[in-house]
């Protein structure tokens, strides 16, 4: 019986010391595992902004100066209404085409202006008032260089007609820079392209009882303007 016991003792301390080297055997192991590396967080870098100024549209839409001064001499083709009125007075009245009519001496002018307050001269009329004369040819194209712009071109250009009326050609940047395109596209002229128009009186020996200077290439149009 005593050896029984002893037998039981023996196999009991065995067992234990059998799980006491798994357990540091196991330990061991844990142990010498390498620890897992926590994730690295970056934080976000800030997107970098371009120092250079954006342009809005309109400034980089280059749109072409308009002409503030006068484009002619005193009262004539181009010029503005404050400019005529300094020139001839205030107007005295107004044609059926809507034209305003202003007097000076022994001249009528009758004057088409572009739509505004202090609109600009696109056809200027010259006829004589009551006690005046005719021109000459050569007197009448001398009063209608008086109404054209200072920069005309050709300065003098070949006269063309018959024995109703006599008509240069000429243009003028100023006075497409003055202007703009409206008033030549709305009778089918190119930029700058105006006309000089002398109709004669067959009754009176040929001589010019009529002087139109406007803007256009037409000269029937033109005279018609100025009815």
């Amino acid at each position: 019986m005593p050896l029984i016991i002893l037998g039981v003792v023996v196999l009991l301390v065995v067992i234990g010391v059998l799980g006491f080297l798994a357990n540091q055997r196991g330990g061991a192991a844990l142990s010498s595992a390498p620890p897992t590396a926590a994730p690295t967080i970056v934080p976000p870098q800030p997107v970098a902004q371009s120092s250079a100024p954006r342009s809005s549209p309109a400034t980089e839409r280059a749109s072409p100066t308009a002409l503030a001064g006068q484009v002619s001499a005193a009262a004539g083709l181009g010029n503005t209404r404050d400019d005529l009125q300094a020139a001839y007075g205030a107007p005295i009245g107004e044609t059926p085409q809507h034209l305003l009519v202003f007097r000076k001496e022994t001249v009528e002018y009758r004057v088409e202006l572009v739509p505004g307050l202090n609109g600009r001269a696109t056809l200027i009329e010259e006829v004589p008032s009551q006690g005046g004369q005719p021109w000459t040819l050569e007197a009448a194209m001398a009063e209608a260089h008086k109404l054209l712009p200072k920069d005309v071109q050709p300065p003098s250009p070949p006269a063309e007609g018959n024995d109703q009326f006599v008509v240069l050609r000429v243009t003028s940047q100023g006075l497409a820079q003055a202007l703009g395109d409206e008033p030549f596209t709305a009778v089918q002229a190119g930029p700058g392209q105006l006309l000089a128009v002398y109709v004669r009186d067959t009754g009176q020996g040929g001589r010019i009882t009529r002087i139109v200077v406007g803007t256009g290439n037409d000269p029937g149009a033109l005279l018609s303007r100025a009815r």
